[in-house]
């Protein structure tokens, strides 16, 4: 996707289209109704799936909520389809009857037990055998723990999954920041089913929930593991109204079901619609569905301003975070021009706990006092980074370190603010630096950095013999923070 620079609308144009797109999904909505083509093409698909139980499709719905279309391991292969592997089957009982017969001496048995010639005389009805009704436990699974492709599904199923595609200039990885950061304003992780702190590991069909307590204290957006990526983006947008407008702190928390429902989808579809990502297909029969084509919705013009704000503010912060991305783009296509060099650079700081209280935000001098001087040993390496840098002037790169992981600190750097008694690592072409963070400047300190090296120099041997190298103070080693600062870039 191109990474050409987003076009900022301003306040006035930004809520000029958000009335005009909501005035377009309303209007849609109250008009939309299933096509009788659409309707036969739903009914024929599921006739190929088996009409379970009362008591089945209950526990079908308590274990995978939503689920339609379900099919036994066997049955989704004879369909030319195949499970997803790590999906858990969703639990029913089969009916297996058990046979009993009667041997010679009159005592009953399963027909499990009987020889060869018992089942002889059973077959020739000269020992009475009769069959009694039993239940085990077997498995099926639903249509989205298949290979089964969106193609594969009618238009109108109900738990198909979306593939929507993202028109124009826009970066889905800025939209996805800025999602995060609209997350971050209302104060909420967002995070995958499997990773839920309520204990939410399964959605069913569901695409995601926006799930809090009684009193609001405590609340997650929880996606399905299943979702698409741009399915993803809309079903995230879409609980992030919820948490806005629908949080138990909150009047309009009383609004009915379909209201919410309705406030929720339309706030995604006009923010992805901003973005040139078109949900009207999932959009449109959703919020017609709730709402019974408008019939259901409570107070309609105060749902829609309030539908209207909510859209305002979050297309606002991902508008601000777009902006920042696109410039930092700039600056580092900018710094490829520069002669610049590499330095690995290591923060270290003192591990929490009592034993280091003493030595904690203190002058160099005054730890010498105190008769010690920096040990690793009493230290937490909190992040490793590649520094790309033209300067040449040591002091001055440990100044714009020292400014930076104050003021613009990486995303994923888990420390405080750079302080006193911290200690910067800085390797450039070989040579190896350890800088004591004092309370005017940097000290040098030769002994904390051949500390370093032999712990560098370990962990590498154990790296070469193919052990496992259990390195908690590197934390998301795989993940990737990038942060420009004038001429210098910090990658995780």
């Amino acid at each position: 996707m191109a990474n050409k620079k987003y076009s900022r609308k301003t306040s006035e144009e930004r809520l000029a289209e958000i009335k005009e797109l909501s005035m377009l999904a309303v209007e849609q909505m109250e008009k939309y109704q299933n096509s009788p083509k659409e309707l036969l093409e739903y009914a024929e698909f599921m006739s190929r799936f088996y009409n379970y139980s009362l008591n089945n499709q209950q526990l079908i719905q308590n274990q995978f909520d939503g689920a339609i279309a379900v099919a036994s391991y066997k049955d989704w292969k004879e369909k030319g389809y195949s499970v997803t592997k790590g999906e858990k089957g969703i639990k029913i009982l089969t009916y297996t009857p058990v046979t009993l017969f009667k041997d010679k001496e009159g005592n009953e048995k399963s027909i499990t037990e009987a020889t060869e010639e018992e089942k002889e005389l059973i077959k020739n009805k000269i020992l009475t055998s009769r069959k009694i009704p039993c239940f085990k436990v077997g498995h099926v699974f639903d249509v989205s723990q298949t290979n089964a492709r969106l193609e594969d599904l009618p238009k109108i199923f109900p738990n198909r999954q979306y593939d929507f595609k993202i028109e124009g200039e826009n970066n889905i990885e800025y939209l996805k920041k800025g999602i995060k950061a609209v997350s971050c304003e209302l104060n909420i992780d967002i995070r995958d089913m499997k990773e839920s702190r309520f204990g939410f590991s399964e959605l069913g069909a569901a695409k995601g929930a926006f799930i809090q307590s009684i009193n609001s204290s405590e609340k997650e957006i929880v996606l399905n593991s299943r979702n698409t990526e741009t399915q993803n983006i809309a079903t995230a947008i879409h609980e992030l109204a919820h948490a806005r407008l629908h949080n138990n702190s909150l009047d309009n928390a009383a609004n009915s079901k379909p209201t919410k429902e309705f406030q929720a989808e339309l706030t995604s579809f006009i923010v992805c619609k901003h973005y040139g990502m078109d949900t009207s297909e999932k959009a449109i029969p959703y919020i017609s569905q709730w709402t019974k084509n408008g019939i259901k919705l409570e107070e309609k013009q105060k749902a829609m301003e309030e539908v209207h704000r909510t859209c305002k503010e979050f297309i606002s912060t991902i508008d601000n975070i777009i902006q920042k991305e696109q410039e930092r783009d700039q600056n580092m296509e900018k710094t490829k021009t520069i002669d610049m060099t590499e330095k690995k650079l290591s923060i270290y700081q003192l591990k929490p706990g009592e034993n280091n209280r003493d030595r904690r935000w203190i002058s160099y001098d005054q730890l010498l006092r105190q008769g010690e001087n920096p040990e690793i040993e009493n230290y937490k390496n909190i992040g490793n980074y590649h520094l790309y840098c033209s300067e040449s002037n040591h002091s001055q790169i440990l100044e714009e370190i020292y400014t930076t992981f104050n003021i613009d600190k990486p995303s994923d750097f888990n420390g405080h603010s750079l302080s006193v008694s911290d200690i910067i690592v800085i390797e450039d072409n070989g040579k190896v630096t350890a800088s004591y963070v004092d309370d005017i400047g940097f000290v040098n300190c030769p002994e904390f950095k051949k500390q370093h090296q032999e712990i560098v120099k370990n962990l590498k041997q154990d790296k070469d013999k193919g052990k496992e190298i259990d390195n908690p103070d590197k934390t998301e080693a795989k993940k990737k923070a990038q942060m420009m600062y004038k001429n210098r870039m910090f990658e995780r």
